[in-house]
């Protein structure tokens, strides 16, 4: 007799046997009914099984055990010239690489379809995928890349990647791009999790589930085992082996220390020791959902031989890091810790230790910023030379500490927004922080550490999951969400030189001589330091440095000036549209005023087909494309499809300086609140090759700083009413993201201006910011105003009446009710013509 726990085509069965009898009569067909649901009843009592009657369907958990195939190219490529007949029909290795975004097809001859390899730069998968790690071999020959990727339709809303998903492990080399080898992992989502320092051996993860359908019509997912496996890189058949299981029922660590004798939500944190000897992980309990372990397991014996409690959040979903993590340190003879001690919701406190390898003793407390911090951060790793330790903290900041020292020694705080990864460089001089956008590279010494630089990505990431640096730190492989797809990019990477980090160490010692009370010595190497890399200062947020230091404000002064002085010569070439991946084809969805395309004819609803006749099937493509044109290619050429037909059409570029444009608006307002109309005629005559450019076209960035500088005169006169009235009626704070601000606190927009006074007053102080009288003084020439309007020059400096002491804000008085009528409507003023400003 055979007992289906499912009505789905292969999918696993119960089968209970019955001993032979041959009765002597005939049973009623009611009597061996009842038997057989009185001996079933029996049967699924049994402990360990748990079997749910939850409506029309049931789905089995994925085939158990280890299924990784090896596919070096040569193979790939012969298999590609004649698909199908080795692969079952449902689960064709076509199939397989479409999905993983590693081949593509082409009509060859108008019939066949030939399929090519894609390399490294090209390939992308769904989003509903994620990297598992992303590592350089030794060499820096080969790039590593392990990720997961849905075999069916994930944007079905029942789509379950845990059952789902497949794994595979590419090996990429780095000096053509190609795929070099393929591990394919099929039948199961067992993932390829890390590797062992010589790259011979590969750690697999496994969870299986079993996915139910409710009687609501929703789905149900309940773990069944945890498995770790080994597989060997350097076989053809790889010889899987079974490290660990955790199974219902029964564990195979010593008894007694119950973590071991139930399935766990998921392994999280799965590190290897650089020996291979020791596997560490961290797991949460499915019985108690407040509750987890930090287990380490012997790979040779497969048994968990040290658990650690910790703590998990109640609503942390499987996959979860948790905040918990262990990791080896580089000569493998320690571990370090980072524990959660107490959970909430979605954050748990934690602590970080150091536990010595073979005794399993914690040898110390390390002294770490060990507050509240949420789900999803993990982060704790050694640096190469085992000297530091970095450990995240709240808010997407991290800890450097002395592992000598056994407490923080530097703590770097998240100047980007969402979520970053960090890494060490392979010399251990440098740390990196990945954020979306860009990175920011800091310098570690003896003393201290602070940012070096910040750059920005080719191509933005909406998030960065995995992250790694070239042994000779040239690259950087950047793994992650990009334009909706998943997809890796390799950046050039190139570490500042002794001569510029001298640079950056004497802006930090500058400020730590100023708080010893040594004002003149950091004054003065402060404006050294300025005065070398003013923009890569301001970019690593070294004007915040200079304010909490107390530091004389006319360094910032300069450190804006000369930044922006640095900025007015950096161009970029903008084409004014936005666009989107519909339906495989890359549409435009909304055009700019007065920009190329517009010019050129581009439509909303154009789908581009090349650019510059290559192909630019995605956002990724169209992008690549034209961050690779020359940047003194003003023509494009573009081809579009427009109601089905093909259209070329051609585009001229534009150059602008948007940001330089920006920052000297600011100083321009600055120097007129200072009252120093030399410094704010320089700020725009600096301006006048931007806004000769574009005066035609109405940019609304322009016409907000117009009106925020007029307002500033206003206020400077006295009018500090007008001036708050004139900003609220024309949304002239929208930039600046104030605008909620005032409207709360009525009294912000004045301190705004007492606050920018105070900086614009001091820039007094330093002769320097007065620009040299030319030895021959040139006959002024007429240039456009920020309208485009051409005006004459000033032949000398206007005259700036004095700026009146702020005073408290007074009701505007309500006009008496006309006779036999409301009350009179008060009238905002009109944009105000500013007198005796630099505008005039």
């Amino acid at each position: 007799m055979k007992t289906s726990l499912s009505k789905q085509p292969k999918m696993a069965t119960w089968r209970c046997a019955f001993p032979k009898h041959r009765p002597s009569g005939r049973v009623p067909i009611f009597l061996l009914l009842a038997v057989l649901v009185a001996f079933s009843g029996v049967f699924f009592a049994l402990p360990g099984l748990e079997i749910r009657t939850v409506g029309a369907e049931d789905y089995a958990a994925p085939k158990e055990g280890l299924f990784v195939k090896k596919y070096p190219r040569e193979e790939l490529l012969k298999l590609l010239a004649e698909p199908g007949g080795w692969f079952s029909s449902q689960e064709g290795l076509i199939d397989y690489l479409k999905h993983a975004g590693l081949i593509t097809s082409k009509e060859g001859n108008g019939v066949k379809k030939e399929w090519n390899i894609l390399d490294l730069r090209d390939f992308t998968f769904h989003n509903k995928g994620r990297f598992e790690f992303v590592r350089y071999s030794k060499d820096g020959k080969s790039l590593f890349v392990s990720y997961m990727y849905p075999t069916k339709n994930a944007d079905n809303k029942d789509y379950a990647p845990n059952v789902f998903n497949r794994n595979v492990l590419v090996q990429w080399d780095t000096s053509t791009g190609r795929l070099a080898v393929l591990w394919m992992s099929e039948k199961n989502p067992a993932r390829a999790v890390t590797m062992s320092e010589d790259e011979t051996t590969a750690i697999y993860h496994l969870d299986l589930y079993r996915r139910e359908r409710l009687k609501d019509g929703s789905f149900s997912l309940n773990i069944l085992k945890n498995q770790l496996y080994s597989y060997d890189l350097t076989k053809d058949d790889g010889g899987p082996r079974r490290i660990v299981e955790f199974k219902n029922g029964k564990g195979t660590g010593p008894s007694g220390l119950g973590w071991h004798t139930v399935p766990y939500r998921t392994l999280d944190n799965i590190a290897l020791s650089p020996d291979a000897k020791y596997i560490v992980f961290s797991a949460g309990s499915v019985r108690t959902p407040k509750e987890g372990y930090h287990i380490i397991v012997d790979v040779g014996s497969g048994k968990p031989i040290k658990g650690f409690p910790i703590a998990y959040g109640t609503k942390g979903d499987s996959g979860q890091p948790n905040a918990a993590a262990m990791v080896f340190s580089p000569d493998g003879k320690n571990i370090a810790r980072r524990a959660p001690i107490e959970a909430g919701e979605y954050s748990v406190k934690t602590k970080t230790e150091v536990i010595e390898v073979g005794s399993w003793k914690v040898i110390r407390q390390l002294q770490t910023t060990d507050d509240w911090i949420s789900f999803g951060l993990s982060g704790i790793t050694f640096s190469p030379d085992g000297k530091y330790l970095y450990a995240e903290g709240p808010d997407f900041s991290c800890d450097i500490v002395s592992i000598a020292a056994g407490k923080t020694f530097c703590r770097l705080p998240n100047i980007s927004f969402g979520k970053v990864v960090n890494i060490f460089s392979p010399d251990s001089r440098f740390f990196l922080k990945f954020s979306s956008l860009d990175y920011v590279l800091s310098f570690l010494d003896e003393r201290n550490c602070f940012w070096l630089s910040r750059e920005k990505y080719p191509l933005p990431l909406a998030d960065v999951q995995k992250t790694a640096l070239s042994p000779d730190g040239r690259h950087i492989a950047l793994a992650g969400l990009m334009m909706g797809e998943n997809s890796l990019q390799i950046i050039n990477h190139k570490a500042p030189t002794d001569n510029q980090i001298d640079v950056f160490r004497r802006a930090e010692r500058a400020l730590e001589l100023y708080r010893s009370g040594l004002k003149k010595e950091g004054t003065a190497m402060a404006k050294e330091a300025v005065a070398a890399y003013p923009s890569e200062l301001l970019e690593v947020g070294y004007n915040d440095k200079l304010t909490k230091a107390g530091m004389p404000l006319f360094l910032l002064g300069e450190l804006y000036r000369r930044t922006f002085g640095q900025e007015s010569r950096h161009k970029y070439l903008p084409l004014g549209m936005e666009w989107e991946n519909r339906k495989g084809a890359l549409t435009v969805t909304k055009i700019y005023d007065n920009m190329p395309l517009q010019k050129a004819g581009m439509a909303v609803g154009d789908i581009i087909a090349r650019i510059g006749g290559e192909k630019s099937a995605t956002i990724k493509d169209a992008t690549r494309i034209i961050l690779s044109l020359p940047p003194d290619q003003s023509l494009i050429e573009l081809e579009i499809i427009r109601n089905g037909r093909p259209v070329n059409i051609n585009v001229k570029r534009e150059q602008t300086t948007r940001k330089a444009h920006d920052l000297l608006m600011e100083f321009a307002q600055t120097a007129l609140e200072a009252q120093q109309p030399a410094i704010a005629m320089e700020s725009v005559n600096m301006m006048k090759g931007w806004i000769r450019d574009n005066r035609i076209s109405t940019n609304r960035d322009m016409d907000e700083h117009r009106l925020i500088i007029e307002a500033s005169a206003l206020a400077m006169m006295g009018k500090e009413e007008d001036a708050f009235a004139l900003l609220i009626r024309h949304n002239g704070f929208h930039k600046f993201r104030i605008e909620v601000i005032i409207s709360r606190h009525p009294t912000a927009y004045r301190e705004l201006l007492r606050d920018r006074r105070k900086l614009a007053a001091a820039m007094m102080v330093e002769e320097r910011f007065l620009p040299p009288p030319p030895k021959n003084t040139p006959t002024p020439q007429p240039y456009p105003d920020l309208a485009g309007k051409i005006i004459q020059p000033l032949t000398a400096p206007p005259v700036i009446g004095t700026v009146r002491p702020s005073e408290t804000l007074k009701p505007a008085a309500v006009p008496a009710p006309a006779p036999g009528g409301a009350a009179a409507t008060t009238q905002l003023p009109a944009r105000p013509v500013p007198r005796g400003t630099v505008l005039d």
